[in-house]
């Protein structure tokens, strides 16, 4: 698109220099120069159309190949492939100095404990209030 609005602008420029010029010289009237951008005009929009047009999928095919790209990779956290079964669940759920973090060697939450009972919804946050898997704040939902 930048190359193509040189373009335009260039030819432009190549019209009113040389209508200029024979206009001087008494060969053309002001009107023929006139004419002129206006075709340039005619010329250019259709050109210019099609650049946008390819400037846009251009950016589609970038986007898709992001997309793609994330689609292919591989599941962090690969599922479990014996689960533990739980026989007799009551609604509560208790912590006791529980120690988390996204790497061994950097601990985010360090001998947490919390009773959470049946039906309440308790919520651990970071400082932003959000966290994300790469930040140090820390995000979990608990729902007994």
């Amino acid at each position: 698109m930048p190359i193509m609005s040189f373009v335009g602008n260039l030819g432009f420029v190549c019209v009113c220099l040389l209508g200029g010029y024979l206009t001087v010289k008494k060969v053309i009237e002001i009107g023929d120069v006139q004419a002129f951008i206006q075709y340039m005009r005619s010329f250019m929009q259709p050109i210019s159309q099609i650049a946008n047009v390819s400037n846009t999928l251009q950016s589609t095919a970038a986007a898709a190949e992001r997309v793609f790209e994330f689609l292919d990779e591989e599941d962090e956290v690969s599922e479990t492939e014996s689960p533990i079964v739980l026989s007799e669940v009551h609604g509560n759920v208790e912590f006791k100095n529980v120690c988390f973090g996204y790497q061994p060697d950097t601990m985010i939450i360090n001998h947490f404990s919390s009773n959470v009972e049946a039906g309440q919804t308790v919520a651990i946050v970071g400082p932003t209030g959000a966290g994300n898997y790469h930040s140090q704040a820390s995000h979990a939902l608990l729902r007994a």
